[in-house]
């Protein structure tokens, strides 16, 4: 089992869109896979059908009252995809707790089940954000082909992140007509080299609209753009992330 936290400190870099997609593409491909949702906006969970305010057991849950994940796992509509769902308690984590730790003994307890989990990590530099560096065995940076963004990336990466950190950056919602698109993906693989996917996500409307639809791209438009972006992704993933 491997444990995968996407995280960028900016928002709107799509981290969602890309967990729930990766997510479904190595499902199809008969992987066992849980999505850890770790933002209060509850953002994974709507995305694949769950009410935005939940009942029964959730990370707030597991976090706070030492509920044991596996009575908060979820199955989705897809097979072989599992959820773990948020809610706006997890924002009172930082007053709450002062332990880095207690994520990576929650995600032990289901190490057997699954083949992969992937954390969706919320859009800051909080202590719930260093609970999943430090539970996750690798890391998946999306980030968009701008200046802020470019900004962002490189404070993740020199300030944040340990100089070894196992990380990938993930070019998401591209759009070539736009100059400084062109710019910063240069840059960004100019400057990170092999720890930049070669996959890249372009900016489709189709995944725009799969959140809205609750269903992944390979359900929502199979022959779409975004599809073929994620199946390259998910290729290239399990390469390496063995």
């Amino acid at each position: 089992m491997k444990t995968i936290a996407l995280i960028n400190n900016k928002g709107g870099v799509g981290k969602t869109t890309v967990a729930i997609n990766l997510s479904a593409c190595l499902a199809k491909d008969n992987k066992k896979i849980l999505l850890v949702d770790l933002d209060s906006q509850g953002s994974s969970g709507i995305s694949l059908g769950f009410p935005r305010n939940p009942t029964g057991i959730t990370m707030t849950d597991i976090l706070f009252k030492d509920t044991p994940l596996k009575e908060g796992i979820r199955n989705t509509y897809l097979k072989n995809l599992d959820i773990v769902l948020a809610e706006k308690g997890l924002t009172n984590f930082d007053r709450v707790h002062n332990n880095i730790y207690i994520l990576k003994k929650c995600i032990k307890q289901a190490a057997n089940s699954y083949d992969y989990i992937f954390l969706d990590c919320p859009p800051s530099s909080s202590l719930l954000t260093m609970n999943a560096l430090i539970a996750a065995d690798k890391l998946i940076i999306p980030v968009n082909p701008d200046y802020l963004s470019l900004e962002g990336l490189t404070l993740l990466t020199k300030d944040i992140l340990e100089p070894d950190s196992p990380f990938r950056i993930l070019i998401n919602n591209v759009d070539i007509r736009r100059r400084i698109t062109v710019e910063v993906i240069n840059h960004i693989r100019q400057n990170y080299k092999n720890k930049v996917f070669t996959s890249e996500i372009k900016a489709n409307v189709k995944l725009t609209e799969t959140s809205s639809w609750h269903k992944s791209i390979f359900d929502y438009d199979d022959n779409s753009t975004g599809a073929d972006n994620f199946r390259a992704l998910g290729k290239e993933f399990l390469t390496w992330s063995k």
